[in-house]
C-alpha cells in the first residue's frame, strides 16, 4: 500500500512540474531541445585508485581522478559523486560538463539520469524532499 502511495505522490508532484514549465515558457523548455556539443569527443571515465574522472579516447586526461562515482555523460553532462566522512551513505550527487565545471552541484542524496533536460533529485536523506533540476541548474521544488 505504501508503495502505492510513493507512486501517486511522485505522479501528482510530475503533474505539477509540468504545470510549471509550460507556466515557464520556451526558456525552460529550451535547455531540453539543446543538441549535444558534437564538437567534442566522448570523454571516457577512468578509474586512478578509488577515484574516478574522464579521459578522451586518446587516453589524454582532460577531468582529474576525484569522484567516487561516475557515469557517462548524457545530455552533455555526467553524473558525478563524492562520498562524505561516512562514505557511501552521505555519498552527494551531481553533473559536470565536458570541461569539469559542476553545472549542477554535488548536493543531491539522490539523483536520476536527465531525462528531457529535467533530473529527479533527492534531498534530507532521499525522500523527505524530491523534486526536479534543471540542466541549466534551476531547481524545481514542491513548495
Amino acid at each position: 500500500m505504501r508503495n502505492i502511495e510513493m507512486t501517486s505522490v511522485r505522479i501528482i508532484r510530475l503533474i505539477v512540474l509540468v504545470l510549471m514549465l509550460g507556466c515557464l515558457g520556451a526558456r525552460a523548455i529550451g535547455v531540453a531541445q539543446q543538441s549535444p556539443d558534437r564538437t567534442k569527443p566522448d570523454l571516457i571515465p577512468y578509474r586512478k585508485g578509488k577515484q574516478w574522472g574522464f579521459s578522451d579516447a586518446s587516453k589524454k586526461l582532460i577531468i582529474p581522478a576525484r569522484y567516487d562515482y561516475v557515469e557517462r555523460f548524457s545530455e552533455g553532462l555526467a553524473l558525478v559523486a563524492l562520498s562524505g566522512k561516512n562514505g557511501r551513505t552521505d555519498r552527494k550527487y551531481g553533473f559536470i560538463d565536458k570541461s569539469g565545471k559542476e553545472v549542477i552541484p554535488l548536493k543531491y542524496d539522490s539523483i536520476k539520469l536527465p531525462y528531457d533536460g529535467l533530473a529527479e533529485v533527492g534531498q534530507n536523506g532521499n525522500s523527505d524532499k524530491l523534486g526536479y533540476v534543471g540542466l541549466d541548474g534551476t531547481e524545481y521544488f514542491e513548495p
